[in-house]
């Protein structure tokens, strides 16, 4: 059982459900801890650890990075137009990650990517986003759309996910609306 306070990242080693790489949330535990999961078959895909490293180190602080700021999957925040943003924040940056000393981190978002003040020039940790609210060509953002009273991906045309898809994340996140 983990430690109070604690949340743990699980290295599965099956496949993966709804085609996630990798996913975060609660466990049904008794105390709702925070959990995130990198599934290693689905990641790896027949390669070998040692090939794949970089995608599963990716995927991990990915996950370690959302977790961090919305275990709950009910962070939202709007946008100086009025759209609502889930506070998903490595999502947008998705593919941008980078490598520290031997190990590829991903990217985050930084809090004036959510909300900004003015002067505000950094959005993300490696400085590719260059205003709030905006998308990595890989990335993608999830809206909550009030005319149909559900949630919708940004970018999903282009995005590349890596990680969980945008689908199964706005499944993972209406659930825990409707419920």
């Amino acid at each position: 059982a983990p430690l109070p306070g604690a949340r743990p990242v699980r290295f599965m080693a099956g496949e993966a459900p709804a085609g996630e790489l990798a996913d975060h949330g609660i466990i049904n535990d008794g105390a709702s801890t925070p959990e995130s999961h990198i599934y290693l078959a689905t990641i790896l895909n027949g390669r070998s650890l040692l090939d794949g490293a970089d995608d599963v180190t990716d995927a991990a602080t990915h996950e370690i990075g959302e977790n961090a700021i919305d275990p709950w999957l009910n962070g939202c925040v709007q946008s100086p137009l009025g759209a609502i943003y889930a506070l998903e924040v490595c999502d947008a940056v998705q593919g941008t990650g980078r490598r520290y000393g031997k190990t590829w981190c991903s990217n985050i978002c930084l809090p004036a990517y959510f909300s900004p003040s003015p002067g505000d020039t950094r959005f993300d940790l490696h400085g590719v986003l260059t205003a709030p609210f905006t998308i990595a060509p890989e990335g993608y953002a999830q809206t909550y759309d009030s005319s149909t009273m559900r949630w919708k991906i940004l970018n999903v045309e282009r995005a590349a996910p890596k990680l969980a898809t945008p689908t199964s994340r706005i499944s993972r996140r209406a659930a825990k609306v409707a419920g």
